[in-house]
């Protein structure tokens, strides 16, 4: 629903990566970063998507999580390479590029 209407599920979809950060593992974390990132990269990126990549960082750093395994490492680098790519985004509002840029700092020094 956040790839769709991302102004309307923005705050659904915080609440809902706080919820599963309250659980035991970190997995469903990923996996929900995951599916919010894009599998390919496509130029200009859709105001949608942007919004996705935007909101995959806020749920990773929330919690900063660690990349304990095989598929958690490369949502990682996925990520990484997302928010490289939206960093300098003028659609996007000062905080949220300012939050961007030092969850990617953040995740690159944890490489």
């Amino acid at each position: 629903m956040l790839k769709h209407d991302p102004f309307r599920w923005h705050n659904v979809a915080l609440f809902a990566g706080s919820i599963i950060a309250s659980g035991r593992g970190q997995n469903s974390r990923w996996l929900l970063i995951g599916e919010l990132l894009p599998e390919k990269v496509n130029y200009p990126i859709d105001d949608n998507i942007l919004h996705c990549i935007s909101m995959a960082s806020k749920i990773w750093a929330e919690g900063s999580l660690k990349a304990r395994i095989r598929i958690q490492k490369i949502t990682k680098v996925h990520l990484i390479h997302w928010l490289e790519a939206i960093k300098n985004d003028e659609r996007l509002d000062a905080p949220d590029r300012a939050q961007i840029l030092n969850t990617l700092g953040r995740l690159q020094t944890g490489l």
